[in-house]
């Protein structure tokens, strides 16, 4: 029976080769992320959601400020 790996981090929308680049300033570490929400309340452009119990980032209205990767007390979320 294979073996499924949870991705080191998610992002989101994903890049798709040929599409183009998109910005991702801000990356989610799926291993220390828990889910609670913190950083969605604290998003000043409502970029972050809850997807499965992780935080998912929208590059496409994220504004590279930060403030998820100071509210997050599990530093599960990084800028690139």
């Amino acid at each position: 029976m294979p073996v499924r790996l949870k991705p080191k981090s998610i992002y989101y929308p994903l890049s798709v080769a040929g599409y183009g680049d998109i910005k991702m300033p801000a990356k989610v570490i799926v291993e220390k992320c828990t889910g609670c929400g913190e950083c969605v309340e604290q998003c000043p452009e409502e970029s972050i959601k809850l997807v499965n119990e992780l935080a998912v980032i929208n590059a496409e209205t994220c504004t590279d400020c930060g403030i998820c990767v100071d509210a997050c007390a599990e530093e599960a979320i990084e800028m690139e």
